[in-house]
């Protein structure tokens, strides 16, 4: 964190999450600063770490996408190996976020994929090649993701925002609209102008284009990439085991993890175990005290529970084929 950060840069960084393409104007009237002010905070914010980027939280699921992650616990994770391993799936075309995690798991691959034959395919080429050195591996499918405000950071009026649920509905996109969510994904506070030029189209077409993938929710929202490290706290994956609930319980279990402090993302999965809880803690404490929580609402819903450190987060894009940040 830089060493002078003040109450007006976690203000500008509110309005980042509330929605990254916001202008400088309208930030600049919201903190009652100057849009030359705004500005250099901002740039100082990114050079300082604090803002990694600005990525466009996309429900690719309605595009026929589907997210798959594989869970890795090696024989001797060396860094040298972790490394290996996870530059392999950084470069991957397939992959959205790939991390060195510290718990059970060593390298967890998620990837936005189409079928779950192209999922198997992909793990069995890895396997082909790193089999030796994998001691254990899972697999979980994405029923339900949600992205909460990143609370434990900054105050904002962001809302909490469904990616997905079994009663999605499909939407077509051709080669124009994957063209825009591929640029987007990694910039979404880059000029109309820009990303038309980045991907050959004209600013009109591409302006036009983006508010009907908005109005068809298929772009929900744009988001300052926020590095938790720099503010003092981790990046912690909570997994659950749980036992048979009814819908009505379900829906409950569900509202509470996404209304939990420092809360993420909280998805609902299939395989290996039944829910993950994406959080920020501040400390172990808090981290623990998170779990507790769930135990005391929910006391014979949890059959067991893992935690994982992120150690290293090599990758984070929010659509297949992102396009990388612009410079």
């Amino acid at each position: 964190m830089p060493e002078k950060i003040t109450k007006k840069d976690l203000d500008i960084l509110g309005k980042l999450e509330e929605n990254a393409r916001i202008p400088l104007k309208a930030i600049a009237k919201a903190v009652h600063m100057s849009p030359e002010a705004v500005s250099y905070r901002i740039s100082r914010l990114e050079k300082a770490g604090c803002i990694i980027r600005y990525h466009t939280i996309t429900n690719y699921f309605k595009l026929g996408f589907y997210k798959y992650k594989l869970y890795m616990r090696l024989k001797a994770p060396k860094p040298a190996l972790v490394d290996e391993i996870c530059s392999y799936f950084k470069e991957h075309k397939k992959t959205e976020w790939v991390a060195h995690t510290a718990g059970r798991w060593d390298v967890i691959a998620a990837f936005l994929i189409r079928t779950p034959s192209e999922f198997a395919d992909e793990i069995e080429k890895f396997m082909e090649k790193y089999s030796e050195v994998v001691l254990e591996r899972a697999v979980t499918q994405t029923l339900y993701l949600a992205h909460q405000p990143r609370g434990s950071v900054v105050e904002s009026e962001a809302k909490s925002i469904v990616y997905h649920t079994l009663t999605d509905k499909p939407r077509p996109a051709d080669e124009l609209d994957m063209k825009i969510l591929r640029a987007i994904a990694n910039n979404a506070r880059a000029p109309v102008k820009t990303i038309a030029k980045a991907i050959g189209s004209t600013p009109r077409k591409v302006a036009y284009r983006m508010k009907q993938l908005e109005d068809d929710e298929v772009i929900l929202a744009y988001k300052a990439h926020i590095n938790v490290r720099a503010f003092g706290r981790s990046f912690n994956k909570l997994i659950l085991y749980l036992k048979s609930m009814d819908s009505e319980k379900r829906e409950k279990f569900i509202k509470f993890c996404g209304a939990m402090p420092n809360v993420v993302w909280p998805q609902k999965v299939l395989g290996a175990w039944d829910f993950e809880i994406d959080l920020d803690a501040a400390e172990d404490a808090s981290m623990y005290a998170a779990i507790s929580s769930i135990y005391e609402k929910f006391p014979d819903a949890i059959l067991n529970h893992e935690h994982c450190l992120e150690v290293k987060e090599y990758k984070l894009d929010l659509f297949p084929g992102a396009l990388p940040e612009f410079k």
